[in-house]
């Protein structure tokens, strides 16, 4: 409840088993924070959080998650992406590296 009321923050979330009657099952999320960047004279989105739910993973859902965060950041206008991954987190820096994180 807390990250609703909060307008410079947002979230892309992944479906399976999407129908007309519902979206499906949720299988992952990226929260993600807006800021400015003085330095570029545009805002930053920063993912701050991203999950993918274990039986899911390895399948390619990050990379839409991912993209669709791009997309969203296009859209409000942001001119720069930036995330932050634990050091030991080979699989996800594996995933980030793949998306164009270096």
């Amino acid at each position: 409840r807390e990250l609703d009321k909060r307008p410079y923050a947002y979230t892309i979330l992944a479906f399976t088993g999407a129908s007309a009657s519902g979206p499906g099952t949720p299988i992952g999320l990226c929260h993600c924070f807006e800021s400015f960047s003085t330095f570029f004279g545009k805002g930053t989105v920063n993912i701050h959080d991203c999950f993918v739910a274990a039986s899911f993973r390895r399948q390619g859902v990050n990379q839409l998650l991912l993209r669709g965060v791009e997309e969203e950041a296009r859209a409000r206008g942001a001119g720069r992406l930036t995330l932050e991954v634990l050091e030991h987190n080979s699989i996800a820096k594996g995933s980030y590296s793949k998306f164009g994180f270096a």
